[in-house]
């Protein structure tokens, strides 16, 4: 799902609903969101609006403070 092209006036939504599910309490949600972020946001980066890319790194370096280390090391792959 990550390597599917999401037409561009759906990414504003897209990335809200991103941000909004990443507030998730399993942490294994909030784990798998960061691997398809990261894939997703490769391959859309041409499509992505710069307020866009700023609410995912926002979302990310948040998730890099997770209480579950398994969450916070996945925010450092993704962000490396």
């Amino acid at each position: 799902l990550a390597q599917l092209s999401v037409p561009q006036n759906y990414l504003s939504s897209y990335i809200t609903t991103i941000e909004s599910i990443s507030r998730d309490s399993n942490w294994q949600i909030r784990k798998t969101l960061l691997i398809y972020t990261q894939i997703m946001a490769f391959n859309h980066a041409y499509h992505l609006t710069s307020e866009q890319i700023n609410i995912l790194l926002e979302m990310i370096i948040r998730m890099l403070h997770d209480q579950r280390i398994e969450v916070s090391d996945t925010a450092r792959v993704a962000l490396s």
